[in-house]
């Protein structure tokens, strides 16, 4: 009995020993993670960058999947999904990344450049769910060339913005809510009401249907200013209430847009409304009728 119980203890010390020297030949830099990660036999995914696809081919099956991804292992880099044409019933939050910034930015875009190809659609059934696309926390996004469509009649924004905004570019896209004879906000088209926001961009436009084209409150408090925001070369037609309100803004550029109220609108509409918008205000070249 005493031999076996040498034997043993002999056996304890070698596993000891092999095991100290496996984790001493770990790089440095890996540490506990490196440890956790081969426990668990899956090793931690890569920061994304780079042009991925999105689609029945793609890398991602849906636009949510892809930004599961974002939210999951971040950026190293600026990162581009192509989503493929078709019909795309969904909603989803674009919200903070980490790794983004100004050189770092997240853009979803039609892959043939026709924004008519990729419809994204939601019928929202209450308020909690009124948008198809919400910003809320965003910065450095850029939307380009999408069609999106919000199929609600009593809740039926497209684009909707709230808390901290920052960076922002909805570019060439086409943004079609129902055409209605309320002035609810719940039937704007985009509606963003933000904590703070800046370098907010929409350029090149279709907006169409809805009570507001665009209502934007650049802060929470009548104290401060938004900076930085461009409306420039949008086409915003058939709203029954208001095509632009804007409040809170500072040196706010607001050129080259086409804005038409609709046949038989509110009795009280207005195409263009300004409300503490401060500084060096650019207004130029604008269509409003």
């Amino acid at each position: 009995m005493k031999k076996l119980y040498f034997l043993q203890l002999g056996f304890f010390f070698m596993l000891q020993l092999v095991a100290a020297v496996a984790f001493a030949n770990l790089p440095a830099s890996t540490g506990m993670a490196a440890e956790t990660a081969t426990r668990a036999g899956v090793p931690a995914a890569p920061a994304l960058t780079g042009t991925f696809t999105i689609g029945a081919t793609g890398d991602y099956a849906t636009i949510s999947a892809a930004i599961s991804a974002l939210q999951a292992d971040g950026i190293s880099g600026p990162v581009v999904f192509d989503i493929q044409s078709g019909t795309y019933t969904e909603q989803f939050t674009l919200g903070p990344v980490t790794g983004a910034s100004a050189t770092n930015t997240l853009t979803f875009r039609s892959a043939t450049g026709n924004a008519a190809d990729v419809i994204i659609t939601h019928s929202a059934a209450a308020t909690a769910d009124n948008y198809v696309v919400l910003l809320e926390n965003a910065s450095h996004y850029i939307l380009q060339n999408l069609k999106i469509v919000a199929g609600g009649s009593t809740y039926a924004r497209t684009i909707r913005g709230q808390l901290a905004l920052q960076n922002i570019l909805v570019e060439g896209c086409i943004l079609e809510s129902p055409n209605t004879n309320n002035t609810s906000g719940d039937r704007g088209n985009v509606i963003i009401s933000a904590s703070t926001s800046a370098d907010v961009r929409f350029i090149n436009n279709t907006i169409t249907g809805g009570s507001y084209g665009i209502f934007y409150q650049g802060t929470n408090s009548s104290s401060t200013r938004s900076l930085g925001l461009v409306l420039s070369g949008n086409t915003i037609t058939n709203i029954y209430y208001q095509g632009i309100n804007l409040d809170r803004f500072f040196e706010a550029h607001i050129t080259d847009n086409v804005v038409t109220i609709m046949t038989g609108s509110y009795y009280n509409s207005s195409v263009l409304e300004l409300s503490d918008v401060d500084g060096a205000i650019r207004v130029t070249g604008n269509r409003l009728t």
